[in-house]
């Protein structure tokens, strides 16, 4: 008798334990759609951030003053910057300003004139040369190893031909760029600007991936 009561209840635990495990995968399999689909409706919240999502460096100074003072000299925080006499690497004094090409009715002049600072096409010789001049808008690379620029034409953000390397300490032609041809039409897409600038505004088009807004970068 003893023999059959341990039997019968062992058989209650072991019934009451597969149904326990039973109700719990049950349980389980009905909340993992649920759990999924959260997670769904989280990531499909979550859009590409916003101008108003960076709040700058002044806001993390406020308690981090001498960290924050020290970053503003690395590498890394001027990779980008506007154009100004001491952010450009390169000289623009007469005899320094120039970059001949292998083409001898080809070569770049770099001007800087009231209005900015400007990368210059000169073809052919004196008198029937002529000449393309775009501004540089940005100057991008911290200068320990060089820099290349960048102009705006309308919304749309393109390379400069002329680039300039510090070790050398010239003007040189942009990194892929052909020597002996003026070509301003190398666009800057927004795979680009994710490691030389905190944020654009992309407004990429079927006609071009290097649209944006000209307000609120940096």
């Amino acid at each position: 008798m003893a023999t059959l009561t341990r039997i019968a209840i062992m058989l209650v635990c072991w019934v009451s334990f597969a149904g326990t495990l039973i109700l719990n995968t049950v349980a389980a399999q009905s909340a993992s759609p649920s759990i999924a689909n959260r997670a769904k409706s989280f990531i499909n919240e979550q859009s590409a951030p916003q101008r108003s999502d960076f709040v700058g460096d002044s806001a993390c100074s406020e308690c981090h003053h001498d960290i924050n003072a020290s970053y503003d000299r690395t590498a890394h925080y001027i990779t980008s910057q506007l154009p100004t006499k001491n952010s450009i690497a390169g000289k623009f004094t007469d005899g320094k300003n120039v970059l001949k090409t292998r083409d001898p009715d080809l070569h770049f002049r770099m001007d800087s004139k009231p209005t900015g600072f400007y990368e210059t096409a000169v073809f052919w010789q004196p008198p029937n040369q002529k000449t393309r001049s775009e501004r540089i808008d940005f100057v991008t690379g911290s200068g320990e190893k060089g820099q290349t620029y960048l102009y705006w034409r309308g919304n749309q953000l393109f390379q400069l031909p002329v680039s300039y390397w510090t070790e050398l300490g010239n003007w040189v032609n942009s990194p892929g760029f052909t020597d002996g041809l003026a070509n301003f039409d190398r666009p800057i897409v927004p795979r680009c600007l994710e490691c030389h600038a905190t944020y654009f505004d992309s407004s990429a088009s079927a006609r071009a991936e290097n649209f944006y807004k000209k307000t609120g970068f940096f």
